[in-house]
């Protein structure tokens, strides 16, 4: 693999990592620990800073998920000039990246509507709750829907790594074959023509040629 490609891949997994990580912590230990929290409106105040701090830090991440993850298909050889392909989209791995696009669009929208929309609303709806006082009964409801939409965006994005993890396997394994098989070919070129200098070239009528210095052959290719 060129260095460049692992880089590629390192900076992927790592902005997934430290993104979804973030958002479990916030989800998890943060909104818990803030509900106990005294004034009652500290218990939304602080929670709210801290998504503020982050969110900076998860739209860097994404940018980073949707570049790297761009890069690394181009890499493959599935560029966006594959997309118009005949059927293309009905393969296994046209159709789970259809589903991958589909769900980081869902996942962007999602995320524009918590950062931007709702998350502002309900800091300016909180500003208005007098210190110490507890919070109405709609600011409270907000912060729930606010935090509800927070875990969605995190399952799609859990979702969304599985899929593609699978479809990866899926696609390893079967270059796994082909590299088996490619070996069993040159093994019986090895054997049938000891001694002699071998070379084996797939052709465009799905076989390989194997090209001795007294003999040639073509096999099928597996």
């Amino acid at each position: 693999m060129p260095i460049w490609q692992f880089i590629v891949v390192v900076v992927h997994v790592f902005s997934a990592i430290i993104w979804i990580g973030g958002a479990i912590f916030l989800a998890l230990v943060m909104v818990p620990v803030a509900r106990g929290m005294e004034p009652p409106g500290m218990g939304l105040m602080f929670p709210r800073k801290a998504a503020l701090r982050f969110r900076g830090i998860a739209w860097v991440l994404l940018t980073l998920l949707v570049v790297s993850g761009a890069a690394a298909l181009e890499s493959r050889g599935i560029g966006f000039d594959r997309f118009t392909e005949d059927g293309f989209w009905s393969t296994e791995i046209g159709t789970a990246l259809g589903v991958k696009i589909v769900l980081v669009g869902i996942l962007l929208v999602i995320s524009g509507v918590h950062d931007f929309i709702l998350g502002p609303r309900l800091a300016a709806a909180m500003q208005l709750v007098p210190r110490g006082q507890q919070p109405p009964v709609s600011v409270v409801s907000a912060r729930k829907r606010l935090i509800m939409l927070a875990r969605l965006n995190l399952l799609i994005a859990v979702s969304g790594r599985g899929d593609w993890s699978d479809a990866g396997s899926r696609r390893s394994g079967l270059m796994s074959t082909r590299w088996s098989s490619g070996r069993a070919i040159r093994d019986l070129a090895s054997s049938r023509f000891r001694g002699q200098g071998t070379r084996c070239m797939p052709t465009s009528t799905n076989s390989i040629v194997i090209t001795a210095s007294t003999e040639r052959v073509m096999i099928p290719r597996p």
